[in-house]
């Protein structure tokens, strides 16, 4: 049903990510959850950015409680702590992605 797109397209692309997942990884099934963690948080480069504001453009919210890595940067005190725009402007927005989705 999700990688049919029954719950909205943002599901459908983070149902494709799963099921790529556990291709690669020869699982028989998924299992249910009641609990996520997402790993991929740590800003390394554009992509990462540009996934997780697509999942929020597309309506994206989780749907069960989830937590996250801790992000690459303090996303209150980076200027203060003279980390370079370069690296703290975009893990800032990584961070605020994650948190749009819940």
């Amino acid at each position: 049903a999700m990688l049919a797109g029954e719950r909205g397209r943002a599901a459908r692309v983070a149902m494709r990510v799963v099921a790529r997942a556990a291709e690669v990884c020869d699982a028989e099934k998924l299992l249910r959850i009641s609990q996520a963690h997402i790993d991929g948080c740590t800003y390394i480069g554009p992509g990462g950015l540009r996934f997780a504001r697509e999942l929020v453009a597309l309506g994206g919210r989780v749907a069960v409680p989830t937590t996250l890595n801790s992000n690459s940067v303090d996303r209150r005190r980076w200027r203060a702590m003279g980390v370079p725009a370069s690296l703290g402007e975009p893990s800032e927005a990584l961070g605020q992605a994650y948190l749009d989705l819940g």
